[in-house]
């Protein structure tokens, strides 16, 4: 587990611009906005401010109760007493047949050291990227992962040597076949990355590995709170409310927040256009290399 600080120690080897003022760590996320760097630091308006060079255009941090917010975010969340309860028993039947059916078939187990499973997951990701190519959210196209292999294997050992997070892996035959990190910084647990082989789906590996994350941060007493990444796409929500996630809308206050709307649906808007082109350049590479 990291305290705010150390987590904002952590971002700056990453490269990130961090900074503290008023007591809070914050982060620069675009050109002179600001927040804070552990997301969940939580305080009234007015309360604390970054530095005024780095949020020009704004910043914005969550606000305890709903009346001080100018705008919310969703995200999928289990809360405090659903952590302490969390066990197979709380699962619904068909769930639990799927978790151990995947313990049945596979290892899992924490990772401690990537080095001998680089190249498996490198396939993961492959795999996983070629699966949800048509999601318009989806991230790298997956002939990334082959022509800058040493820039993703550069990045991947960057982010394992990083303090604060956990890695779990699922193993079927002395292969990788599932992955997911995990990041604890104060009382909250973020699950930050999961990702499976599309060829070892009926393994219910990621049910097995979802299951050995989240009793063992159960069984944790400075875990509180667990994040599992925003409100996403209909299938994705639905499994994540397998496992007792819901979705939950959190306050937040946002200074300039006309500038800022304005600022997000420009980047939202980019964020389609390059994802589109990563469709579209990924499409096309495979037409010509069957060609």
């Amino acid at each position: 587990m990291l305290t705010e600080a150390e987590y904002a120690m952590e971002r700056q080897k990453l490269g990130h611009a961090v900074h503290e003022s008023d007591g809070v760590w914050w982060e620069r996320t675009a050109l002179f906005y600001t927040k804070p760097a552990f997301e969940f630091r939580s305080f009234p308006p007015g309360k604390a401010k970054p530095r005024w060079k780095s949020s020009f255009v704004g910043y914005s941090h969550q606000v305890p109760p709903a009346a001080m917010s100018n705008r919310t975010i969703e995200y999928m969340l289990m809360d405090e007493k659903t952590v302490r309860q969390f066990s197979m028993t709380t699962l619904r039947s068909e769930k639990r047949n799927q978790v151990r059916k995947g313990f049945k078939l596979c290892q899992v187990q924490q990772i401690t050291d990537i080095e001998p499973h680089l190249e498996d997951m490198r396939q993961i990701n492959i795999s996983q990227a070629g699966r949800l190519m048509e999601d318009p959210t989806f991230y790298l196209p997956s002939d990334y992962y082959t022509t800058h292999r040493e820039e993703w294997e550069a990045n991947i050992r960057r982010h394992a040597s990083l303090r604060g997070h956990e890695w779990w892996g699922a193993f079927h035959q002395d292969h990788l076949v599932a992955y997911m990190v995990t990041l604890h910084v104060e009382c909250v647990l973020s699950i930050q990355v999961m990702k499976t082989h599309t060829d070892h789906l009926k393994l219910c590996a990621t049910d097995a590995v979802y299951f050995a994350a989240l009793e063992k941060a159960s069984n944790t007493d400075t875990c509180t709170l667990i994040v599992n990444g925003g409100s996403a796409r209909e299938g994705l929500n639905k499994f994540k409310e397998q496992f007792l996630f819901k979705k939950t809308v959190i306050p937040c206050y946002t200074s300039n927040a006309w500038l800022y709307a304005a600022a997000r649906r420009i980047l939202q808007a980019k964020e389609r256009a390059r994802a589109s082109a990563l469709r579209m350049r990924s499409r096309f590479g495979n037409r010509a290399t069957s060609a």
